[in-house]
């Protein structure tokens, strides 16, 4: 087994384990550091049959960016949350932009991201 699908296998496992929320961070914290990842931004949402349905955000962003986002209510209209919501699979952030409002949302998202210190505010694989 490569040591990415180990990874992932182990992570499903602790998550799959953990009793609490700093269990599941913590589990986050080793797989973003296996991976290469700088930070890690994950929401866990419950299915259609809880109602109203449940969500629940664990980050290692910064706490004065997760404040910013959190008084901006930028989960609701973040470019990248809304396609992970509707898609699968692996995708590429730079091929997420199409419209006006959203290349604007983009270039708000990259000042924001150097402003909190961020070397780019919304790039990666």
């Amino acid at each position: 087994m490569s040591k990415v699908l180990h990874t992932a296998a182990e992570l499903c496992l602790q998550l799959d384990q953990a009793q609490s929320i700093p269990q599941v961070r913590s589990a986050l914290e080793q797989a973003a550091g296996i991976f290469g990842a700088s930070y890690f931004f994950v929401v866990l949402r419950s299915g259609k049959s809880i109602s109203p349905p449940v969500q629940l955000v664990v980050t290692s962003y910064p706490k004065r960016f997760q404040l910013y986002f959190d008084a901006q209510r930028a989960i609701e209209f973040d470019p990248i949350v809304r396609h992970a919501l509707t898609t699968t699979g692996v995708f590429r952030w730079d091929g997420l932009y199409r419209s006006e409002r959203e290349l604007a949302l983009q270039r708000e998202c990259i000042a924001c991201g150097m402003e909190f210190g961020f070397s780019v505010g919304d790039r990666g694989p």
